[in-house]
């Protein structure tokens, strides 16, 4: 019997780490191939921008140098497509994953595969989706995890670490630093790891050294995140509230009511009553206190002794792993920090961003680092798998809710660039991130360069008139739009069955000539289209394939 529960309890494993990797990887394999949210604020700047000015400078106090050169890189070797960044991305991942399972190695086999499963669960964890389902986001946000992993693997796996190992870990903290805002973190993990391990005097002046110079770097390259004001009782509300984010999201139809009515009826008759009574009591989830602080003051206080306990046993079998748990939260705790404070006044101007789905892939690395922490030192390695397994169940549901979020920014992204192309920026149509200013502001940009969207086959018929004959088509609507650009341009939609694999068709005027682009639009159901094209002309247009 004992045998059977612990098979029973290997494939439950296996059945939860595939039901979050093979999630993420798709997501991430299915992320928009066109610029979304902050990508054309970038593409503008490394296309206008002289090299290596276009790669050093800061944008929006983030030193992105690494994933710029990859961003730069894809421009001007592959026309853009994202796909180069996706790629990295899924590298860099699946690095973060890998350097995680080595230092795991002091773990009987059940317990490593639980505290394996731990940090997938805050990689892959589909709240995560704003990193995980957009190219420009994976790059720096898995190019920090694999440098802060690396980083602690040679200060962790043993006992008072040299000069040597403190400098690599300090080319780590370098690295990360330059790939995003949050990397500077990696060294609130490294410090601590050097007193956990009983680092010698010279490996803290190693560390100490490389800290400094990361910072005169950092200064030397720009800063723009302008002066703070004092505020710490702020600072350490928008923390705490911060850390628990993942909970939140995890849990979030169950807090709010708008989400709630939207599921289906079972769920939303279930889960209305109580989000109702709890926006009544709390206010919008968003910007409650209850339960984010005493979430979090829980994770800090669960922080605090498992570092006393690494620190009385530093020898034994496990505590490399446990060490590697705790240098991953207190990562994960001092992002959550420099966050709150450098963007105090952000948030008091948008309260609500600060659960902003864009901030949980650090968030969910804290609670993920507590995990592995905990199962690195349980006492009974079936015990340590089965917590992760409710841990992973609890975050099962949200796996859906968050997968349609992905999705529908995919569309948005997608709509948006197909807009851009034929020069409409709708003022009516779901932006999301993007802002309207930075796509006015690229689209000359990306022409020129024969980028992006510019580079689509489709998008190089426009102004052409070709020779394939109109598809048959129901139900076209075509309707004028409030253009940003200032020019004519007219929203389409349709439905035809007879668009074969084509991705794109192009809309063609009553000349003849193409003057718009379309590309399926699944929210309407399958078989329909929307799309946009200049002009005024009243004439229904017509869709084509590309000719061959």
């Amino acid at each position: 019997m004992k045998n059977t529960t612990d098979t029973l309890r290997r494939a439950a494993a296996w059945l939860a780490a595939a039901a979050f990797l093979l999630p993420a990887l798709v997501v991430m394999l299915r992320a928009p191939k066109v610029p979304y949210a902050d990508q054309w604020r970038f593409q503008a700047h490394l296309l206008s921008t002289p090299f290596p000015q276009s790669v050093v400078n800061a944008d929006n106090g983030h030193h992105e140098l690494l994933p710029s050169l990859v961003r730069l890189a894809e421009l001007h070797w592959l026309h853009g497509g994202q796909w180069l960044q996706i790629g990295i991305g899924i590298v860099l991942l699946l690095a973060t994953q890998a350097l995680g399972w080595r230092q795991l190695a002091g773990l009987p086999s059940s317990q490593r595969n639980a505290a394996a499963l731990a940090l997938l669960l805050g990689l892959c964890w589909l709240g995560n989706q704003r990193a995980l389902g957009h190219g420009n986001e994976t790059v720096h946000a898995y190019s920090v995890t694999a440098l802060l992993l690396a980083g602690l693997l040679v200060l962790g796996r043993k006992l008072r670490p040299d000069a040597g190992a403190a400098g690599i870990a300090a080319l780590c903290g370098f690295a990360a630093a330059f790939s995003f805002g949050s990397g500077i973190a990696a060294f609130a993990a490294f410090f601590p790891m050097l007193w956990l391990t009983r680092a010698r005097l010279a490996a803290w002046a190693a560390l100490s050294v490389g800290l400094v110079l990361t910072l005169a770097a950092l200064q030397l390259t720009g800063d723009s995140t302008g002066a703070l004001a004092f505020a710490p009782l702020s600072w350490v509300s928008s923390w705490l509230r911060w850390l628990a984010g993942p909970w939140i999201h995890a849990v979030w139809p169950a807090l709010d009511p708008a989400l709630a009515a939207r599921l289906p009826s079972a769920a939303g008759a279930l889960l209305s009553p109580v989000a109702s009574a709890y926006d009544a009591r709390f206010g919008p989830v968003m910007l409650a206190w209850f339960p984010h602080i005493p979430i979090a003051l829980a994770g800090l206080a669960a922080l605090a002794w498992q570092v006393l306990k690494a620190w009385q046993a530093p020898q034994t079998p496990w505590a490399p792993a446990q060490r590697l748990g705790i240098g991953i939260a207190l990562f994960a705790a001092a992002t959550g920090a420099l966050v709150a404070v450098v963007r105090d006044a952000y948030f008091q101007t948008y309260p609500d961003q600060l659960l902003a789905p864009r901030y949980l892939v650090w968030s969910s690395l804290f609670w993920a680092g507590l995990l592995l922490a905990a199962v690195a030192r349980a006492s009974s390695p079936r015990r340590a798998l089965s917590l992760v397994l409710v841990v992973a169940l609890v975050l099962l549901p949200s796996q859906v809710w968050t997968a349609k979020l992905a999705g529908s920014m995919r569309q948005v992204a997608v709509h948006t660039a197909v807009a851009a192309a034929v020069g409409v920026v709708d003022r009516a149509a779901p932006l999301g991130e993007n802002v309207p200013a930075e796509i006015v502001a690229a689209l000359p940009l990306q022409r020129q360069a024969q980028v992006e969207m510019f580079a689509w086959p489709q998008a190089r018929w426009l102004g052409r008139r070709p020779s394939t004959e109109p598809l048959a088509v129901r139900g076209m609507q075509a309707e004028t739009v409030d253009n940003l650009l200032e020019t004519p341009a007219r929203r389409v939609r349709f439905a035809t069955d007879a668009a074969g694999g084509d991705a794109r068709l192009l809309l063609v005027d009553a000349e003849g000539v193409a003057r718009g682009l379309a590309v399926p639009d699944p929210a309407a159901g399958p078989g329909h289209w929307i799309g946009w094209m200049e002009g005024n002309d009243t004439t229904p247009p017509r869709a084509m394939r590309m000719p061959e």
